[in-house]
């Protein structure tokens, strides 16, 4: 039993794919947990056979439909109209959520959108939840990435350099050519944190959730669970399938914020590393550890190794900021 109420606020984009569509609600509307849901369907005008399947969900959705118990915590809108981009379209869908969910003190509200060919894992939402409930001062979590073809089968699991150190997400290092890119689905944030960093660029087409999470990171660390809170379905067609219009996109966002102040004060990039959490059945709790890694080059090696093993103690902490603010490299 979780000691606040956790609402979750949920955005599915949605334009022509009735095909995955019932089975992307069914992930959201199946989850189990002691939590209210409230989830939006965000249409670009679509075809008839989507939209009908939408007027069916709503019809399965009431109080008195066929969903009965879940019913009463699930809280299903949906709207068709044109939008600018698919980040047009989420950014509408949360600020139409926003207007109208009730807020009570002490509410946890939580974040995420799902696209439409993509599936949450069962008991995600109640992970996330009680995550977050365990460990209040975090507000922003993912999953491992794992990958599903477009029949449904799970084809992979990525397990390799996962965490991510927030220094260089805030720098935007993480767009899938120098280090792995954060994957949107099963990624989870707090209102609060939404409000800091004002939504999404609504003007980007395809590095939308590459540039939320480069401002994200800039007022929180990102923690990565040792679960699987989603699946990225990989299909013909779709937008994340044109990396170089991506990577493109990105290139010249970094342009563009080149004059921006420096990504993080006090860019502790050896002392603040990628942060894992895991759920130790002997403890009966979450773990937090941090994953260190390493920067190319023997000079650099040896400086993290040092900077690793004085930051143990605090004379050597000490020492470390000390150096730092003669560089003049402020240190929070």
């Amino acid at each position: 039993m979780l000691s606040t109420t956790t609402r979750f606020l949920i955005v599915t984009p949605s334009f022509n794919a009735p095909e995955f569509l019932d089975e992307t609600v069914a992930s959201i509307v199946g989850q189990n947990g002691d939590f209210d849901i409230h989830y939006h369907i965000q249409d670009g005008g679509s075809d008839e056979p989507t939209l009908q399947r939408l007027n069916d969900w709503e019809q399965r959705l009431r109080p008195s439909g066929p969903f009965g118990a879940t019913s009463h915590r699930v809280n299903f809108s949906w709207t068709a109209e044109p939008d600018r981009s698919m980040y047009d379209a989420i950014q509408k869908g949360f600020d139409s959520l926003l207007e109208r969910i009730p807020r009570q003190a002490g509410d946890r509200v939580v974040m995420t959108w799902l696209n439409t060919d993509d599936l949450f894992t069962p008991n995600a939402f109640l992970t996330v939840a009680q995550f977050l409930a365990d460990h209040p001062d975090e507000c922003w979590v993912t999953g491992l990435p794992c990958l599903m073809r477009e029949d449904g089968c799970i084809a992979d699991l990525r397990l390799e350099d996962c965490g991510y150190a927030r220094a260089r997400l805030a720098k935007g290092e993480y767009d899938g050519r120098r280090l792995p890119p954060v994957m949107q689905e099963g990624t989870f944030w707090t209102l609060g944190l939404w409000r800091q960093v004002g939504g999404l660029n609504i003007d980007l087409r395809l590095a939308g959730d590459w540039d939320l999470w480069r401002r994200m990171a800039r007022h929180a660390r990102l923690i990565n669970l040792r679960a699987v809170l989603a699946y990225h379905r990989r299909r013909s067609g779709q937008l994340s399938a044109d990396m170089t219009k991506y990577w493109a996109e990105l290139d010249a966002l970094q342009q563009r914020n080149a004059a921006e102040p420096p990504a993080l004060s006090g860019d502790r990039i050896a002392l603040e590393g990628a942060w894992m959490a895991a759920w130790r059945t002997n403890l009966g709790q979450w773990v937090l550890s941090p994953m260190r890694y390493r920067r190319d080059g023997f000079l650099h090696c040896l400086s993290d190794c040092v900077v690793e093993s004085w930051s143990r103690h605090a004379w050597g902490r000490a020492i470390i900021k000390a150096y730092r603010r003669l560089r003049g490299v402020a240190v929070d």
